[in-house]
């Protein structure tokens, strides 16, 4: 393999360990909103502001808009960090056999 192919291949991989670490970040975000979400729907209903059944619907509402998106997106995180690692190895495998 050429210097220059093995050069670009590198970069394509740090691209994706990085590109992994951003959509871990946008994982947390959306868990935190979630948090969020969660906390001011407890204090709602504990200030009578929020019926309970109101409140409990609003609960798995925000579950299911934050918790199932940020799960998709730390898998979506680990296939890429998986995929980059098997390139890398792959790289190192060729460079070795060479």
């Amino acid at each position: 393999m050429s210097s220059n192919s093995e050069e670009r291949y590198r970069r394509e991989i740090s691209e994706a360990y990085q590109a992994t670490q951003r959509v871990r970040l946008a994982a947390k975000l959306a868990a935190g909103i979630g948090a969020i979400g969660f906390i001011w729907t407890i204090i709602a209903m504990a200030t009578a502001n929020m019926g309970v059944s109101e409140g409990l619907v609003f609960l798995v509402g925000t579950a299911l808009a934050t918790v199932v998106p940020a799960a998709g997106l730390y898998a979506a995180s680990y296939r890429t960090s998986l995929g980059a690692a098997r390139f890398e190895q792959s790289l190192d495998a060729d460079q070795g056999a060479a």
